[in-house]
């Protein structure tokens, strides 16, 4: 019943995912409106915020969406808040999150007992990382996961206030203005 007459092309819809039409600015404006006057529950949107900013810290790029996402869904949460959050990771974040990762991980495979500091340092060089890839990938996957785990109670109670008095903000806000056009229309 409300399906498009004809249906999107697939190329246009894409480009317009990478490079809206309408300006940055306008689907910020856009993206912030439809989150914050929803009707989802403060929990929904600060969980699905914290989700986003967990899975920045999987090494996974390029997969962020997708998974917070799959997540958000798995777990009831906003989609788009996960969305939102996994703008958290990037390309000024990325390096220290993939540095504290890969430290944590390497701490944790190695259980303390030192070694190289990392894969590209000493004698090693590229073509050692291309020759053994999971020699980085590893610790950088398990320490990913490790601090995902430790950052998500962490931005849900950072974030579940300041979502919550905007959310109180705009219904009042919403309560006010249709106080007022009840005035408006009795007089």
């Amino acid at each position: 019943m409300f399906k498009r007459r004809q249906p999107r092309e697939i190329l246009p819809y894409l480009r317009e995912w990478i490079w809206p039409s309408m300006g940055w600015r306008r689907t910020a404006s856009y993206f912030h409106h439809r989150l914050f006057r929803g009707s989802d529950s403060t929990y929904r949107i600060t969980g699905g915020l914290a989700t986003g900013v967990a899975v920045s810290f999987t090494p996974l790029l390029g997969t962020h969406f997708l998974q917070a996402v799959l997540y958000a869904y798995f777990f009831r949460q906003s989609k788009i808040a996960a969305m939102v959050g996994t703008f958290w990771g990037n390309p000024w974040t990325i390096p220290p999150m993939f540095y504290i990762d890969y430290r944590l991980g390497d701490f944790l495979l190695t259980l303390g007992q030192g070694g190289d500091d990392h894969p590209l340092s000493g004698e090693r060089g590229l073509g050692y990382l291309l020759s053994e890839p999971l020699s980085l990938f590893m610790p950088l996957l398990l320490g990913g996961v490790i601090c995902a785990a430790l950052s998500w109670p962490l931005a849900y109670m950072m974030l579940y206030y300041p979502v919550r008095s905007m959310q109180r903000a705009y219904r009042l806000r919403r309560l006010l203005l249709v106080r007022f056009k009840k005035r408006q229309s009795q007089t």
